[in-house]
């Protein structure tokens, strides 16, 4: 079995194929860069979920480095996030294995991706490099991708309330020459 990426310890090393983890909402939105790279789904009708091998999973990551490394001009640092891991044990028996004997030793790991994942997120880096990075990534994934960017917020357009900002006057003193009241008996 080959040293990619997989889990150090798993609690059952041979898994059901067809286990599904529940819908996590937070996957589906930008959490630390400014753009990033959104599943949109499969080439398949019916797959709600997406396996990917951490052999492809670490092709992909190579190509992202190598070119960022590349068509950087500015050489400034870029962070890449990976949104996913590949925890999901993939067993398979010998060649020319009769049936029976148990279940086959573990032969890689795969990730499960859902449709609107966020599966990579980047630094802010410039258009020609983000396009770049997108065509190779596009071309390197078994599913349709989207670039997705986050939002910059126009304050320019916002009206701020300044209310709370403007001074009220202050309230009269009382005359200290009055005599205080006094509370009837």
């Amino acid at each position: 079995m080959s040293q990619l990426l997989r889990p150090r310890r798993l609690k059952w090393p041979k898994q059901h194929i067809r286990f599904e983890y529940p819908v996590d909402n937070r996957t589906h939105v930008l959490q630390f860069g400014t753009w990033g790279i959104k599943c949109i789904g499969s080439y398949h009708a019916n797959d709600n979920i997406i396996r990917l091998r951490d052999s492809t999973i670490d092709a992909v990551q190579k190509v992202i480095q190598r070119t960022i490394k590349q068509r950087n001009p500015d050489k400034k640092e870029i962070k890449v996030y990976r949104r996913f891991f590949p925890d999901r044990p993939c067993t398979k028996l010998g060649a020319e294995q009769r049936m029976g004997r148990g279940k086959g030793n573990v032969d890689h790991y795969e990730a499960a991706i859902r449709k609107g994942q966020v599966i990579f997120e980047f630094s802010a880096t410039p258009e020609v490099l983000q396009n770049a990075l997108f065509k190779v990534i596009r071309a390197m994934l078994p599913f349709n991708v989207k670039m997705v960017k986050r939002p910059e917020p126009n304050f320019m357009e916002v009206e701020m309330d300044t209310s709370h900002l403007e001074r009220k006057p202050d309230l009269p003193l009382e005359d200290e020459s009055e005599e205080p009241k006094q509370i009837p008996s």
